[in-house]
């Protein structure tokens, strides 16, 4: 209220180079209350939003508020006036990073299982329960393929082989459920 009567007192005394400059003042507080205010309610709805999204899970809620904030603290840095294209694009370039990081450890991370499922999908082809088999240097009956291994029984006990090894290794099949001699 005191800049305003500041202004209405500089244009009746004339002053108008004062009067504009207290203008633009005015605007650009104006413009800041409104900036900061957008950030403040930005926070709060983020802190709502974490709430309602820790039902899924703590990270899930963290990262809703973040965003939240985020863009509230962008669209405020906006209404003041700060060119904000530059934090735009390095927020997408750092989020484009870190979805890539993830698909890339995801992706490193699940070859082994991967290569273990498609390896037992295959081996189910090939081989069945009651198969006397060597697989590499590993001799025993075939009891089961389960998703990821072969399970054989051998003279020391049930051992679990990788499904990669049906697609990586030599098998031999010694004797089949019936009874008679195959070699693949």
């Amino acid at each position: 209220m005191l800049l305003i009567t500041i202004i209405v007192a500089a244009q009746v005394a004339g002053l108008a180079i004062v009067t504009d400059w207290l203008r633009r003042l005015l605007v650009l507080l104006a413009n800041l209350v409104v900036g900061i205010a957008i950030i403040v309610v930005g926070y709060f709805v983020g802190l709502l939003v974490r709430e309602r999204a820790q039902a899924e899970s703590p990270l899930v809620g963290r990262i809703a508020q973040v965003t939240v904030l985020a863009i509230a603290t962008i669209v405020g840095l906006d209404q003041v006036g700060v060119d904000v294209a530059v934090v735009i694009a390095l927020t997408a370039v750092v989020a484009g990073g870190l979805v890539a990081g993830l698909f890339v450890a995801f992706g490193l991370g699940a070859r082994r299982f991967v290569s273990n499922l498609i390896g037992a999908r295959g081996a189910r082809g090939m081989l069945g329960p009651g198969l006397r088999v060597r697989i590499g240097d590993v001799e025993g009956t075939v009891l089961e393929i389960t998703a990821t291994h072969i399970a054989l029984d051998t003279v020391d006990g049930r051992l679990l082989v990788p499904g990669c090894s049906a697609d990586l290794e030599r098998i031999l099949i010694i004797t089949a459920a019936g009874g008679g001699d195959e070699h693949a």
